[in-house]
């Protein structure tokens, strides 16, 4: 019977409402008297503003008594406006789930980019008390249920969804140990909480490399830390290039694929063959019943081009982890097609393409010559 009801409620909304619900219908109304709100977000408010470093800000949340809660690890997407446009990003949660239920707040540890638009923005015009919007926790990226021995592997702010399941994870009695990357000393964050947990926990290890000094992850570099019966699991947080020498190293060692997790905090963009970033196509855009073109005029991603190109997407991490920006793309030798729709997620392997085949991925790549050559989709 559901399966019935819902392509005749789909067929409903659209006719009556020309939108996928009634209440995208309604939301131009409800936003008059709550500018920001989206259907299917929950209200929050900061709480407090803290500016570790000058690249680093933290952001405390109190989401309304709606909001499910989140399980240590997971990421929500953080709505607002800027310049009377919704915009949104996502980040992982760093605080413990001891802060949510205790205090029913949430902390964000943000790393901000001066070329950015969406954190500087949190960084100069974001105070304590204002109202945001944040979705449902979403992702998996947090440990088994064993007591095997883990490798936690963070680089730079990839040590956030470590420190919102760390707290949990040393009271279990498992073997932890904590490699985390990042340039200086100073640049260690969480770094007492971490000391502090190591001193109550023997059975859990922090070692904090500082790269400028120690250099990046390496094989010599793990011989030097860890024992064989350090890491039957290893969970990875960072760059694309620590993800991948950490797979390379972690496979070489003897660790089984499936016991081996990671979690982006930047875009993997593969190799281009020579020449494919020159040869950059037109892109078509149907969006809401429209359509247009557009041209781009350098090398850059999908989501990039068609915001410079004044096309409204939706879109979170950026990184093509979330799918928050997935659409539905006819690719050809000598176009690329887009069906954009913003409010409809989907979550799909991007795998080869031949000409003209329609697929549904996301918009984080640069042109149809990588998707193609890439053999994958992030």
């Amino acid at each position: 019977m559901t399966t019935t009801l819902n392509p005749l409620k789909r067929f409903v909304n659209a006719s009556l409402f020309n939108n996928t619900s009634a209440i995208d219908w309604l939301a131009p109304v409800i936003q008059l008297r709550r500018p920001g709100w989206q259907p299917g977000l929950f209200r929050c408010y900061v709480t407090r503003k803290q500016v570790i470093n000058q690249h680093v800000l933290q952001l405390s949340l109190k989401p309304s008594a709606r909001w499910p809660g989140f399980k240590p690890g997971q990421h929500i997407e953080l709505n607002t406006l800027i310049d009377g446009r919704q915009q949104s990003r996502t980040f992982t949660i760093s605080s413990p789930l001891s802060l949510w239920q205790k205090e029913g707040e949430v902390e964000l540890t943000i790393r901000c980019h001066q070329d950015g638009k969406f954190t500087p923005h949190l960084l100069s015009a974001v105070s304590s008390g204002d109202r945001l919007y944040i979705s449902e926790a979403k992702g998996n990226f947090y440990p088994e249920t064993d007591r095997s021995p883990l490798l936690l592997v963070a680089g730079g702010t990839g040590i956030t969804p470590f420190a919102s399941f760390l707290e949990h994870q040393v009271k279990r009695d498992t073997p932890v140990t904590l490699l985390h990357f990042a340039p200086t000393s100073d640049d260690h964050l969480f770094s007492q909480h971490f000391t502090e947990l190591s001193q109550q926990h023997p059975h859990f290890r922090y070692l904090p490399m500082s790269t400028q000094e120690q250099g990046y992850l390496s094989r010599d570099m793990l011989r030097q830390n860890l024992s064989e019966n350090d890491s039957d699991h290893v969970m990875v947080c960072g760059p694309d290039g620590l993800m991948k020498q950490a797979r390379k190293l972690a496979l070489a060692a003897g660790i089984r694929a499936e016991n081996f997790k990671t979690e982006a905090f930047s875009l993997a963009l593969d190799n281009l063959e020579s020449g494919a970033a020159q040869a950059a196509p037109a892109i078509s855009v149907s969006q809401n019943g429209t359509s247009q073109q557009v041209q781009p005029d350098k090398p850059d991603t999908l989501l990039n081009q068609l915001e410079s190109a004044g096309v409204a997407v939706r879109s979170g991490c950026r990184m093509g982890v979330c799918h928050q920006c997935s659409c539905i793309k006819s690719l050809a030798l000598s176009s690329t097609c887009l069906q954009v729709k913003p409010l409809v997620q989907a979550k799909s392997a991007f795998k080869p393409a031949s000409p003209k085949r329609k697929l549904q991925s996301n918009l984080v790549f640069r042109n149809q010559h990588e998707a193609i050559n890439s053999g994958r989709f992030r």
